[in-house]
């Protein structure tokens, strides 16, 4: 069976979750890295032959924001309708803005961390009927983030709830 073929994958799962474990312990010190290359790849296309997904959770890739751009375009084209809860937690290092989310039309719930939202994202979901939660969580991991807009928060007033975790 070719792992490539989207019709090699005859199981209807409809929850993925794939959590990097970025914390190398060595010796006295602590390294923290991220997950790319081969990894990534896989990924991606594992995700993108999973037609059936309603639920993703990634969590800890770390990854540089050339990197991250792409990280679901795959998952778009395959699950824009039918995707329904995503957790990205540390998707990136630094603050990088993931345009993702608002592409998945049946939406309900986003949990993201602050350094992967940004102003037009939040902008995308004020379009959007079906969000209901958005939940910004930090943890260890989770980098600098920039501030949304103050402004871009009141367009999306009442639209859904945000949790602050």
């Amino acid at each position: 069976m070719d792992p490539d073929d989207p019709g090699g994958c005859l199981f209807k799962i409809r929850h993925l979750r794939f959590e990097f474990f970025c914390d190398i312990p060595n010796r006295s010190e602590h390294f923290l890295i991220g997950t790319g290359g081969e990894i990534l790849g896989s990924l991606k296309r594992l995700i993108g032959n999973l037609k059936f997904l309603e639920r993703l959770e990634v969590t800890d890739l770390l990854l540089e924001p050339e990197e991250a751009i792409h990280l679901l375009d795959e998952a778009v084209s395959v699950l824009c309708d039918k995707l329904k809860y995503l957790t990205l937690m540390n998707v990136t290092k630094d603050h990088f803005t993931i345009l993702h989310p608002g592409c998945f039309i049946n939406l309900r719930v986003l949990r993201i961390s602050p350094q992967n939202v940004g102003d037009e994202m939040i902008e995308m979901f004020a379009n959007s009927q079906s969000l209901e939660e958005l939940h910004l969580v930090q943890n260890t991991y989770s980098g600098y983030a920039q501030p949304v807009s103050p402004h871009i928060w009141f367009r999306v007033n009442h639209l859904f709830r945000v949790f602050l975790r």
